[in-house]
């Protein structure tokens, strides 16, 4: 009897660890309006807004929209405050590309510079032709709203930028309950094996 409990035990134990992996919860993103696409500046904040500057149906990197600045200076600012938890670390990622009338050209002065809560975290100065690309950081939130702010100088030709994402790190949910609710099915099948070896 006490073999036959210790098997059964063995068997549900090692069913039991496999469904109780924990799996990572879908990250949202804190963004409003990440990728324009309403076709404007909803949610965001903009200063030193000229002709030069806009949301722009031939920016986009995804979808219909994106954002583009060709401003000779001042530089042009957007910006954004998201909810955050004070302590908290996040991916900060969005899609820029340098110049959207003429590609693969040397097109200087230009300056861009993404900045989290007042500090920069990437700064480029006369930057040569790039197609869009993603840049992602880690940072870390030190209050319950943060701002983001992206800084763009472009004299001969448009940045863009789409598709800008804040998502928490991710959260580990263990799957305990729906596994423990399985033990009882668990324990005959190990019954009935052992009794089969037996024989």
């Amino acid at each position: 009897m006490t073999r036959l409990f210790s098997l059964t035990s063995i068997a549900a134990l090692g069913m039991l660890t496999v469904l109780a992996l924990p799996h990572a919860a879908q990250a949202q993103n804190l963004v409003t309006n990440p990728g324009f696409e309403t076709g404007d500046l909803t949610g965001w904040m903009g200063s030193g807004f000229t002709f030069y500057s806009s949301v722009s149906g031939t920016a986009q990197h995804s979808g219909f929209y994106g954002f583009s600045s060709g401003e000779a200076g001042p530089p042009f600012i957007l910006s954004q405050n998201v909810s955050t938890t004070a302590g908290q670390s996040y991916t900060f990622s969005y899609w820029l590309k340098n110049g959207l009338i003429r590609e693969a050209s040397v097109k200087t002065p230009n300056a861009f510079q993404a900045s989290w809560d007042g500090a920069p975290v990437h700064a480029l100065t006369d930057a040569t032709w790039f197609n869009y690309t993603q840049f992602s950081f880690t940072v870390v939130a030190s209050s319950a709203s943060t701002p983001l702010s992206f800084s763009f100088l472009n004299e001969p030709d448009f940045w863009g930028i789409d598709d800008v994402s804040v998502t928490a790190g991710a959260t580990v949910t263990p799957e305990l309950p729906g596994a423990l609710q399985l033990l009882p099915a668990l324990l005959p099948v190990g019954i009935v094996a052992l009794k089969r070896r037996r024989r």
